[in-house]
């Protein structure tokens, strides 16, 4: 960890380093004092680099430790079937919406229950042979608190395809795709699966940029938790796991084909096209001489804005 620390340091020092240069070159005389303006403006770009770097990194709602189990917890989720994955966040959603019921204290044929056996609990004490003059009033009073809490049950079932949620809060239908690269004809079929006025939500490792702007514009627009949102608010909240049984034994080193199949994505088209435009219009309104610094320059700000773009997360459960 602290090697690539170093060697991050290293390289971006450089690269700042060769571009202050070559930018020094044209507005400077004296290879002393370019070379000396240079570092000084690596230094002062390192610095803030570090800088936001920290700040950043006290946004992050998860720790290095916590990242890795996050990590190992989604590689689960996309090994297991949508029944199994369903199935696990039930539980979790039952413990989530369930689990403030041991907040309400202990009445008779009540103590220690929660969740659904405390509604049970409480049903079997309303037909019970107690009656309201032989109950103290500390009694009545936990009764009639029960009672308001029995009027906002959460309602949590579980589908074959789907979980069904109601609270006061929310009423959504909770769908799986951690198995699978999502696709606008899934997203689809889970608002097809949705009931008129409930809510879709969909759980998946990650969402692509695109399918999230085409559904945003929406009136059904559904919800979109990626991995680490999920984890975040529900799964870690609630201290519900999947067994961990794939583990990665190490590091994949990428291949040519895959580098190659990488490159050529068609996806990147408009990219490619976008920087070849951008070549041929500034190849013809700036001189040889500082052309390829400009361009540079471009490539290497792109790379920073890439680096410092704020991921997409939610501290609630939407």
């Amino acid at each position: 960890m602290k090697l690539a620390v170093i060697s991050n340091f290293v390289i971006r020092s450089f690269f700042l380093f060769l571009i202050f240069y070559l930018w020094g070159t044209f507005f400077l005389s004296g290879f002393f004092m370019i070379f000396l303006v240079s570092f000084l403006l690596t230094c002062v770009v390192n610095y803030a680099w570090f800088f936001f770097a920290i700040k950043r990194k006290k946004k992050k709602t998860l720790t290095l430790a916590e990242q890795e189990h996050a990590d190992k917890v989604l590689l689960q989720l996309e090994f297991m079937t949508t029944a199994q994955s369903l199935v696990l966040f039930y539980g979790a959603l039952k413990k989530k919406f369930l689990i403030h019921r041991r907040d309400l204290g202990e009445v008779p044929a009540l103590s220690g229950a929660t969740g659904e056996s405390a509604c049970v609990s409480l049903a079997e004490y309303y037909s019970s042979g107690s009656t309201s003059g032989s109950r103290s009033k500390a009694e009545e009073s936990k009764v009639a608190s029960l009672r308001s809490h029995q009027a906002v049950q959460p309602i949590i079932e579980i589908m074959p395809d789907k979980i069904f949620l109601k609270t006061e809060e929310h009423n959504a239908y909770i769908f799986s795709l951690f198995h699978k690269d999502v696709t606008k004809q899934d997203v689809v079929n889970c608002i097809a699966l949705t009931k008129v006025g409930a809510k879709t939500v969909i759980f998946a490792k990650s969402f692509p940029l695109e399918l999230r702007m085409f559904f945003e514009r929406l009136n059904c627009a559904p919800v979109f938790l990626d991995g680490e949102s999920v984890y975040t608010t529900l799964l870690k909240p609630t201290q519900t796991y999947p067994q961990f049984n794939i583990e990665v034994k190490k590091s994949a080193r990428m291949t040519l084909r895959q580098l190659r199949q990488l490159m050529f994505q068609r996806r990147r088209a408009k990219g490619y096209i976008f920087i070849g435009i951008l070549i041929l219009v500034t190849s013809l309104i700036v001189r040889p001489s500082i052309y390829y610094i400009i361009l540079a320059t471009i490539v290497f700000g792109l790379a920073v804005a890439s680096y410092f773009r704020p991921s997409k997360t939610q501290d609630v459960l939407w």
